[in-house]
C-alpha cells in the first residue's frame, strides 16, 4: 500500500519517486523557503520618525519639522499619521499612505491646518539607510497653489519611548 523504500540520496532531485508518500522532506523544504524569504524580505519602517524638510526656494526658505508615526501594512504598504510644522508658525496634521522597500520609502498625504482647512498635500520620498535614517525629497502644496515647494528630507527613527507629540 505505502512505499516504504528509503528516501532518495541527497544528490537526487527533490521530487519524490512516483508513488512515494514520503513526507519527511516537506518540513526541511518549508524551512528553507521560510529562511530564504526572511533573508530577502523587507524589513519594517514601523515606528516614530522625526526630522525636517528644508525648502530652499528663492522666495520661500521654510524649514518644516516632520514627525511620522508609521505602521507597516501588508506587503510593501505603509500608512500613518504626520505632524508637519512650518517655521512660519503654521502647523498641520494628517495621514500618509505609501510604499516602502528595504531601500526606498515614499508616502503622500493630505494635511489639515489648525483651522481645519484642507487639502494641503505633502509627499515624502527617500532612501532608507540601515532602517535608522531616511534621506531624500519632500514636497508641499497649498490649496489653490500653482505648484509645489520641493525640499530636502531627513528623518531619523526614534527608539524607545515616543516623544510627546499629538498625532
Amino acid at each position: 500500500m505505502f512505499d516504504r523504500s528509503p528516501p532518495p540520496a541527497v544528490s537526487s532531485p527533490a521530487r519524490a519517486p512516483a508513488g512515494s508518500r514520503s513526507w519527511r522532506r516537506v518540513p526541511a523544504a518549508a524551512a528553507l523557503l521560510l529562511a530564504g524569504g526572511l533573508a530577502t524580505g523587507c524589513k519594517d519602517v514601523e515606528g516614530i520618525w522625526l526630522g525636517e524638510c528644508a525648502f530652499d526656494h528663492e522666495t520661500y526658505n521654510y524649514l518644516a519639522l516632520v514627525a511620522l508615526d508609521i505602521t507597516d501594512g501588508k506587503g510593501a504598504n505603509v500608512d500613518g499619521k504626520i505632524v508637519f510644522d512650518l517655521s512660519d508658525g503654521r502647523n498641520f496634521k494628517g495621514r500618509q499612505e505609501g510604499l516602502r522597500s528595504d531601500t526606498y520609502f515614499e508616502t503622500e498625504g493630505v494635511l489639515v491646518d489648525e483651522e481645519g482647512r484642507s487639502p494641503y498635500t505633502v509627499t515624502l520620498a527617500g532612501e532608507v539607510e540601515e532602517f535608522e535614517t531616511i534621506t531624500g525629497e519632500c514636497s508641499f502644496a497649498v490649496p489653490g497653489g500653482t505648484g509645489r515647494l520641493i525640499g530636502d528630507l531627513k528623518l531619523e527613527r526614534i527608539e524607545g519611548a515616543a516623544p510627546d507629540i499629538e498625532f
